[in-house]
């Protein structure tokens, strides 16, 4: 995947090259991963939910994850040619058993601004909607090259996956306790595929703390 992301998309759509390496993490144990923004947006207003972890993975036995921050990546591209813009999602995911490939957008948020909703500028898609473009976006730029398209087609399982976890902003263990019990049924523990996109993916929802196994 180096050689696909730092030689030939660039040389493809003619850019000047702004990236010399990938930011990538090899994991061969269970992993999780958290929504540095969500985060921070919390810490500038002093809430502090004791775990920061937004999605969970398990690895088999034998496998190995390569996990690459493919919005840093991005963005370095983003900044000087139009084509990139709207084109991110916070990671790209692939295991060594050819098993899945997948793009991954994480959100921490409540449920009224993941579903559609209404402020004071109108109608908004909500997050949910949203990840799905923007990860759409990205795939129809990777699989406008060739050999990109060859190395995912090897892969068994192609995925899209908005990994979502409720806000618990109580700092009491009890308090926290009783708001997981209190969320509905059907956003606990949870992994379910929505719809099919482009070039064989699938646009999946990965709800915390369910764990999503490579």
């Amino acid at each position: 995947m180096d050689k696909l992301l730092l030689d030939i998309l660039p040389e493809h759509n003619g850019w000047k090259r702004y990236v010399n390496s990938l930011p990538i993490t090899q994991h061969n144990d269970p992993f999780s991963l958290h929504d540095a923004v969500a985060c921070d947006r919390c810490r500038d207003k002093r809430v502090h939910c004791g775990n920061e972890e937004v999605a969970r993975f398990s690895v088999r036995k034998g496998n190995a994850v390569y996990s690459i921050a493919i919005e840093e990546y991005l963005m370095a591209y983003a900044q000087h040619y139009r084509r990139v813009q709207g084109c991110k999602c916070d990671y790209l995911h692939y295991d060594g058993c050819k098993g899945c490939f997948a793009l991954n957008e994480l959100t921490c948020s409540a449920e009224k601004y993941v579903n559609p909703y209404k402020n004071s500028k109108g109608s908004q898609d909500g997050k949910r909607i949203h990840a799905e473009k923007q990860m759409a976006n990205v795939i129809d730029l990777l699989l406008e090259i060739p050999d990109i398209v060859f190395f995912v087609q090897e892969f068994k399982e192609k995925r899209a996956i908005f990994s979502w976890r409720i806000p618990n902003r109580n700092s009491n263990v009890a308090d926290k306790a009783m708001n997981v019990f209190m969320q509905p049924q059907r956003l606990v523990a949870n992994i379910t595929t929505l719809k099919p996109l482009n070039n064989g993916f699938q646009f999946t929802q990965q709800i915390y703390p369910s764990e999503f196994c490579f």
